[in-house]
Parts: structure tokens; C-alpha cells; sequence
């Protein structure tokens, strides 16, 4: 029985970290191809970077998609940098497929091993990999009224600024103590950072505003049509 599980598991987590290789129109794609969306678009809201591996993706019964496991969040602080937005690459059996794809249609034959080997090493590299370029408009629309352009007061990162700090159960200090960071991690004189919840709402901010860029360049290439879907 426990194998059985343990398949089945293993078969939802290849359906879902393969779905967009499928084709979106087929019939009962649509959407979870838009909640895979959404699922990459809250990560990088939180720069969480763990989603490349297939057991951190996980759904109910009645399949929506789990904000499961976000332990690694703020992985290069509370801004980090617009490099991060490898995280709409998703998967790694997806980024080894793009890293497949790219190679030249023309190369020499080589053994399956070093194909593989190339192929892996490829996925690994950020610069390389496709990022997700269709978005569930809704999600898009909220951050284009809530993101840094907006008023202050109707920014996304002045709500969870707010909530954070109004917080009765836990301070701001409390709810973000695992927030720290190393100023040189393999040095043994390094020292640890923590910053106030204002950095991270600063932050916030400068990823809505990269993964927005993002979204307006799919739009110049591929239209609204193709990118925003309802």
C-alpha cells in the first residue's frame, strides 16, 4: 500500500511539473496551467527559489496547487536581485528540457551519458532557462493597482507592512527572526544581519516591479492575448 502511494504521488508530481510540455488547450488544462502560474508568481513575490524540485510540489484531492514549503524564502535577502526571476524557469524537468531544445540540432553524435550530463549542467545556469510567459490576468491586474506605482496606502507592501506590524500574537521582530542573513557564509568571521520589516516591504515592492517588466516584455513579444489569460 505504501508503494502504491509513493507512485501515485510520484505521478501527480510529473503531471503537474509537465503540464505546460502538454499543450494549454487541451481540455482541463487551462487552469492548471494558470494555477502553476500563480504558484511562480508567489514565489517570487517571497524569492523562493525551492519550487525547481518536484516534491515541493503538492496539491489536494481536488487538485489545487500547495504554497508548500517556503523555507526558502528571501533567499538573497529582502530585495534580491532581478536575477531571481529564474524562478518563473519553475521546474528542473523543465529547464532540462528547454537546455535540450537549445542545443544545436546539427551537433555531433555523443553518448547519452554526456548528453545528459551536458543537458543537467545547462538547466543549472539562470541566464539560460525560459521563464514562464503567460500569467492569469486577474493576478497581474492586482499587481499592476497594488504594486510600487500605486498610492502608498494601496500597496501590497504597505497591506503586509501593516498586518505584520498590527500583528497582536507576534511583533515584527518575532514573525521575521529567521530573517537573517550572512555577510560572508564560508568565512569564520563572518557576522549576522537582520533587517527591519521595512526593508522587506522595500522589497517587495522592486519584485513586483521587475516580475511586471517581465510580463510587459511577454506582452511586446507575444501579445496580451497570448500572455494574460482568464
Amino acid at each position: 500500500k505504501k508503494k502504491k502511494k509513493r507512485t501515485t504521488e510520484r505521478k501527480k508530481r510529473e503531471r503537474l511539473t509537465t503540464t505546460v510540455f502538454r499543450g494549454q488547450n487541451r481540455k482541463g488544462q487551462h487552469e492548471e496551467l494558470l494555477r502553476i502560474s500563480d504558484t511562480l508568481v508567489f514565489d517570487v513575490l517571497v524569492e523562493d527559489h525551492d519550487r525547481k524540485w518536484d516534491f515541493n510540489w503538492k496539491e489536494t484531492h481536488d487538485g489545487l496547487l500547495l504554497h508548500w514549503d517556503s523555507g526558502l524564502g528571501w533567499r538573497h535577502g529582502p530585495v534580491a536581485s532581478e536575477k531571481c526571476l529564474e524562478i518563473l524557469c519553475a521546474h528542473t524537468k523543465w529547464r532540462e528540457r528547454d537546455a535540450e531544445a537549445q542545443l544545436p540540432k546539427d551537433r555531433v553524435q555523443i553518448n547519452e551519458k554526456t548528453m545528459q550530463d551536458v543537458i543537467k549542467k545547462a538547466a543549472t545556469d539562470p541566464t539560460k532557462c525560459s521563464r514562464i510567459s503567460v500569467f492569469r490576468n486577474s493576478t497581474i491586474a492586482f499587481l499592476r493597482a497594488h504594486g510600487p506605482s500605486a498610492p502608498e496606502e494601496k500597496r501590497l507592501s504597505r497591506m503586509w507592512l501593516k498586518a505584520v506590524t498590527e500583528n497582536e500574537a507576534l511583533s515584527a521582530e518575532q514573525l521575521l527572526s529567521f530573517g537573517s542573513f550572512w555577510t560572508e557564509p564560508r568565512s569564520i568571521t563572518r557576522s549576522r544581519l537582520r533587517f527591519d520589516a521595512d526593508i522587506y516591504a522595500r522589497g517587495l515592492d522592486q519584485r513586483i516591479e521587475w516580475l511586471l517588466d517581465w510580463v510587459d516584455q511577454s506582452i511586446d513579444l507575444y501579445g496580451a492575448q497570448a500572455v494574460l489569460l482568464s
